[in-house]
């Protein structure tokens, strides 16, 4: 279990990372303070070696030395660290830093926690992120903050995917607290991930969740449910049992309409809708305390009743 909040982003190829990076900073410039990028070799250890560092102005564009630096990335075991330190009001103004990794195409990432991203965005540790201080802006340094600059980022870049996972970093589709696809489709295929997971667990993947049992075959309290118990869990169990003829269906080919997805995202309980002008995300409510199970139990229910 980790108390970092790993934003996992997944793209249409690698060149996009650049263009992320230059849109974190961009719409971070405002609360932006210093800007650190970092290039490293393989392995993911503290003795991974720098091979360069080089100090940023946040204030200056660097979408060409951001493209070249990421264009050094493909087919290689290395990655890159930026890092964003975001500043925080005080009598004595202090920073927060946000690291952005962008991993080679032969490096692992972060794989061994769930499945293999191109780039996580880690803002630390959650709890710092509770609205306690105040950026230098005066806006509160809370959840709502990330939202937004989540969507922002959304906005400029149309990422392919963007989750945030769960303290357990369990990638199954209904842990996560906030999800992004730049089309209904990527939905869709979440919902087709939590029916083969629900069915046959992670049998066939070459990350992490191929040590997934299957969901409906687990007895016991699991990491796989992350934090429920009691009747929610039950519940949750319940519901997937019942659901298992839409889930075997959705394996055999069952298509999803655009508009369950939409109407799933504008109708769920405890969901709201990302405010973006690209693309489709949901937000489970409370942000970081819940997860999305209401969206795609949803869509299950419109799937079995249209």
């Amino acid at each position: 279990m980790s108390w970092d909040l790993e934003i996992a982003i997944d793209l249409d190829e690698l060149g996009d990372a650049a263009r992320l990076l230059t849109a974190a900073v961009q719409s971070g410039q405002r609360f932006l303070g210093k800007l650190k990028c970092q290039e490293k070799g393989s392995g993911w250890t503290h003795l991974t070696p720098v091979l360069t560092a080089h100090q940023l102005n946040p204030k200056d564009d660097h979408a060409s030395f951001f493209a070249e630096t990421v264009a050094r990335l493909r087919d290689a075991d290395g990655y890159v660290k930026a890092e964003l330190w975001v500043e925080i009001e005080d009598t004595e103004p202090h920073f927060r830093p946000v690291y952005v990794y962008i991993f080679g195409s032969a490096h692992v990432g972060l794989s061994q926690y769930g499945r293999r991203f191109p780039v996580v965005m880690d803002f630390c540790n959650r709890q710092r992120w509770k609205g306690n201080d105040n950026l230098i802006t005066g806006e509160p340094a809370d959840e709502q903050f990330l939202v937004r600059w989540l969507t922002d980022i959304c906005d400029l870049v149309r990422p392919r995917s963007l989750y945030a996972p769960p303290e357990e970093n369990v990638y199954v589709p209904f842990n996560y607290h906030l999800v992004y696809h730049n089309t209904p489709a990527g939905h869709a295929d979440d919902l087709r991930e939590l029916a083969r997971l629900a069915l046959h667990g992670g049998r066939g993947y070459d990350d992490a969740r191929q040590r997934y049992e299957p969901l409906l075959d687990i007895r016991d309290e699991s990491m796989l449910f992350c934090r429920r118990a009691g009747g929610r869990l039950d519940d949750l169990k319940n519901e997937l049992r019942e659901r298992r003829p839409i889930l075997e269906k959705l394996l055999d080919g069952l298509e999803v309409p655009d508009e369950i997805v939409e109407t799933a995202a504008l109708g769920s309980t405890r969901i709201e809708p990302m405010d973006t002008k690209t693309g489709l995300g949901i937000i489970a409510e409370p942000f970081l305390r819940y997860y999305s199970e209401n969206f795609y139990l949803h869509m299950l229910h419109l799937l079995a009743t249209q």
